[in-house]
């Protein structure tokens, strides 16, 4: 079995104790204190003119440059139009737009405030505690191949492929009303009220069906920081996406 590594480099302050890179120079050490939340320690300075690298897994300088991916892509290798998350950096996307030969470019763009961006609703509505930023935007390429829906949008997808130098992910969407699941993009399963009340939508916890008394429903998104909870039929503080 793989042994799995945390990350604690994806954005540019403290949001859990422990190593990591603020940049690609520096190395912090981040302690949570009663008083002032998180304050951090500088324990080591890269020096990237150098071929030296910051690397939390190393615990110190490298001279790998792949280290610094963790902090983003200045250009995605768009493979459709839309808004797609950076793989690396929670606190990014990329627009992806089409040119006049068929070809796509892509915008960078950073979310205000420390936010982290959800590829549901296209936005920076996310903390910088999400999961998306304590794991991965986008999981880990381990093998090539290696393909599954994002946990926040199931409507994206995700591929590795090997390059000269490393495994990378390639970001692909299904068309409006599908997921993927299994290789395969596959319709949603589709919703119908059977009595007033507020329901889950199985494929998105933090959505659900607010059902009224002819049976019509309006599809609704919980508060950015909570999700729905079924049996109080209510948005609840927190996440429901289980490691």
């Amino acid at each position: 079995m793989l042994q799995r590594i945390p990350i604690h480099g994806y954005v540019s302050k403290c949001v859990i104790s422990g190593p990591k890179c603020s940049d690609c120079e520096h190395l912090i050490y981040c302690v949570k204190t009663p008083e002032e939340g998180f304050v951090n320690h500088q324990i080591s300075y890269c020096n990237n003119t150098l071929s030296e690298y910051c690397s939390v897994q190393d615990g110190g300088c490298v001279s790998d440059i792949k280290v610094c991916k963790i902090f983003g892509l200045q250009e995605l290798d768009c493979q459709g139009a839309g808004k797609f998350p950076d793989p690396y950096d929670c606190t990014a996307y990329h627009l992806c737009t089409m040119r006049s030969d068929g070809s796509y470019t892509s915008v960078r763009t950073n979310c205000p405030d420390h936010r982290a961006f959800d590829p549901l609703s296209g936005t920076c509505r996310f903390k910088s505690n999400h999961r998306v930023c304590l794991e991965s935007p986008v999981p880990k390429c381990v093998k090539p191949l290696q393909s599954d829906a994002l946990k926040e949008n199931r409507n994206m997808y995700y591929v590795c492929i090997k390059t000269k130098d490393d495994l990378i992910p390639l970001l692909y969407k299904c068309h409006p009303g599908q997921e993927y699941e299994n290789n395969a993009c596959v319709e949603y399963t589709s919703f119908t009220c059977t009595m007033k009340g507020r329901f889950k939508d199985s494929q998105n916890c933090y959505k659900y069906y607010d059902c009224h008394s002819d049976l019509s429903y309006v599809h609704k998104m919980c508060r950015p920081g909570s999700y729905f909870e079924e049996k109080d039929g209510i948005c609840v503080k927190g996440t429901c996406y289980k490691n």
